[in-house]
């Protein structure tokens, strides 16, 4: 991330162009949003795993909702630096929410047969 900071503007001026090296700012902001959903991916495929892709849902709509409700005032104020900032906050935001929906409740029901099997092993034997 430090050297995006410190060369991101001539490696885009020499990838794209230089009518590009202007932009390096707001692609910083969008490297550290992908670091931070990196960071957070497995928390979806998790909570969807267990049985909660409503939990999920959840989630997405308020950041969502949240972003485009104050993308446009933010990018007003702060041009695109602050757009890439609303970004990273959404970003956050996903990974927080995500997390919280995890802890919120991790006990999950077994399905009827588990139940069965668990309560008599030798039925698992039985039941493959």
């Amino acid at each position: 991330m430090h050297d995006l900071i410190l060369a991101g503007r001539p490696l885009l001026g020499w990838i794209m162009g230089s009518a590009f090296e202007s932009g390096a700012g707001v692609m910083t902001w969008q490297v550290a949003a992908a670091v931070i959903g990196i960071w957070a991916l497995p928390l979806e495929p998790m909570l969807v795993s267990l049985g909660r892709p409503g939990d999920v849902l959840k989630v997405r709509l308020v950041v969502s909702a949240v972003l485009m409700a104050v993308l446009a005032p933010v990018t007003r104020a702060y041009g695109l630096d602050g757009a890439g900032a609303a970004l990273v906050c959404a970003m956050i935001g996903l990974a927080v929410g995500m997390f919280l929906m995890l802890q919120r409740n991790t006990g999950v029901a077994p399905a009827p047969h588990e139940r069965a099997c668990a309560e008599d092993p030798a039925q698992a034997k039985r039941n493959p």
